[in-house]
């Protein structure tokens, strides 16, 4: 069993559903502009920590006290996560900070998501 595989079955076994909200293509407003499309939603599973004070203080602000660090393994029907999307998890939403995907031998075996409570 690879590395990959290994991440994945860990994120299914301990991991909680959340559901990853992706904007939908831009439509003409009418006025010359655009108007976000309908956004797609995908249920996801999802291993949730909080970051330590060690990783605030390193990344110089960057990160706020109540940012939540979400691991997600990638599949074939899900799209890659982006800062452009949203995820809600336990009912709570949050705006996708930023995204590392973790891709040794180009890869991605897990997506590493910083994100923030929209509110």
């Amino acid at each position: 069993m690879g590395l990959k595989e290994r991440i994945s079955g860990f994120i299914a076994k301990r991991g909680q559903a959340a559901t990853l909200i992706v904007p939908g293509e831009p439509v003409p407003d009418g006025y010359g502009g655009f108007e976000p499309g309908t956004p797609t939603e995908h249920a996801v599973t999802v291993v949730t920590t909080a970051y330590t004070s060690e990783e605030m203080a390193l990344y110089g602000g960057l990160i706020a006290r109540d940012d939540v660090r979400v691991y997600l393994a990638p599949d074939a029907f899900t799209p890659a996560p982006t800062t452009e999307d949203e995820i809600r998890i336990g009912g709570t939403e949050y705006r996708v900070i930023r995204v590392a995907p973790m891709a040794p031998d180009g890869e991605t075996i897990v997506f590493d998501m910083q994100v923030r409570e929209d509110g």
